[in-house]
């Protein structure tokens, strides 16, 4: 198990902060030059039940419970190895949500980063 794992316990309330993967569209020759390290990174925070770290074919994985609805529970599967920071949370609505939003702009339209952080981030 992860060090930042360690001393939390099957069905607490915690907050994960980890580096998920994205995509980028319609780049340009220019734009692909300019990429900074801040395009690069896109942190995820998410907040839930901890069941524990399971292993998978890969890697291992923290499992948090998010919720649930009509057609059964939402989890989150999170690699342990992109783990940045495990914080206790208060039981309170567990969510996935990205803390960042990229666009680069271009004379005809923009390049959006279409999967991980996208339009929807948080200030902060």
């Amino acid at each position: 198990m992860s060090e930042k794992l360690k001393g939390i316990r099957v069905g607490e309330y915690v907050e994960i902060l980890w580096g998920d993967a994205c995509i980028y569209e319609r780049v340009t020759d220019r734009m692909l030059g300019d990429l900074k390290p801040e395009h690069l990174d896109t942190p995820m925070r998410n907040v839930g039940r901890f069941l524990g770290v399971k292993r998978g074919r890969l890697m291992d994985y923290a499992v948090l419970w998010i919720g649930q609805d009509d057609k059964g529970h939402k989890l989150a599967v999170i690699p342990v190895s992109l783990i940045i920071e495990v914080k206790r949370a208060r039981k309170a609505e567990a969510f996935k949500k990205p803390l960042i939003s990229h666009r680069f702009h271009r004379l005809h339209g923009r390049a959006i980063k279409i999967y991980g952080a996208k339009r929807f981030a948080e200030k902060g």
